[in-house]
């Protein structure tokens, strides 16, 4: 599973530094969120909300990070 995970994470690191590419920017800052990174996260999320303000899916994306770390204040870019 360590190859697979990876290998998860090169692949997302690499379709989302495209910044036409908000939707491989979402799944990286899931991925990135699910494995503890929240701070990487949420610099990944924001990129995205820059890039596409008013994306739904961006904006959901963001408000996750936020409840899970429950640091609104640390996370503002």
């Amino acid at each position: 599973t360590g190859n697979k995970v990876a290998e998860t994470e090169r692949l997302l690191a690499e379709l989302s530094a495209d910044p036409a590419h908000v939707e491989a920017q979402i799944a990286w800052s899931r991925f990135l969120a699910s494995t503890g990174q929240i701070d990487r996260a949420a610099q990944v999320a924001f990129a995205a909300a820059e890039r596409q303000p008013s994306n739904v899916a961006v904006l959901d994306q963001l408000a996750s990070i936020v409840a899970d770390a429950g640091d609104r204040e640390r996370l503002l870019p």
